[in-house]
């Protein structure tokens, strides 16, 4: 039995891309990885014994507990989790019972990566999406604007089709512009 203990304590050690930390049912961590190590910053022997809430504050615990459990298949969900230096971790946090010895439920298993760099960088996107669209948007209008006045004028057959063309063009990227801001979640 320790043997397979031995490996599954290893294989959780070896997942240092991903901070994994386990507590009893009182919420003292019993389990805290490599992983949990390099995000957090905690030395093992620090938090081996402590309440979770050295981690993971008291309302972002009861959150995590009551929606993450809900469900068979629990859903990451982004949780601010503390460093030992006070700085705050975004990390996408999956949260599951954890079994006892003899497979029963008991305690809870936490399973979290860093997402602080990937929601900085969505944000910059949604913020350069709608400065492209803002700065795009206007002088658009205004051509297809001027393309229907000039529609209105006596032109030739030929000058009709190029206004149609350029108005039908300026709606067509107004359109894309649009879309594009319509896409961010």
């Amino acid at each position: 039995m320790s043997t397979r203990r031995d490996a599954e304590a290893g294989l959780v050690d070896a997942a240092t891309g991903h901070a994994i930390f386990a507590t009893d049912d009182d919420g003292v961590v019993v389990v805290f990885s490599r992983g949990a190590e390099i995000l957090l910053g905690y030395p093992r022997d620090e938090v081996l014994g402590s309440h979770v809430t050295r981690i993971l504050d008291e309302e972002e615990l009861r959150a995590a507990l009551a929606g993450d459990l809900d469900t068979d298949a629990p859903a990451p969900r982004d949780r601010t989790l503390r460093r030992r230096d006070g700085v705050p971790v975004l990390a996408q946090v999956v949260v599951t019972r954890g079994p006892d010895v003899e497979g029963a439920p008991a305690g809870h298993l936490f399973v979290a990566i860093d997402v602080t760099e990937r929601r900085r960088a969505e944000r910059l996107q949604d913020e350069l999406i709608a400065q492209f669209g803002h700065d795009l948007r206007s002088p658009l209008t205004s051509v297809v604007g001027y393309a229907q006045l000039l529609d209105a004028e006596p032109l030739t057959d030929e000058q009709h089709a190029y206004v149609n063309a350029i108005e039908r063009n300026g709606r067509r990227l107004l359109d894309l512009i649009n879309e594009l801001q319509a896409e961010k979640p």
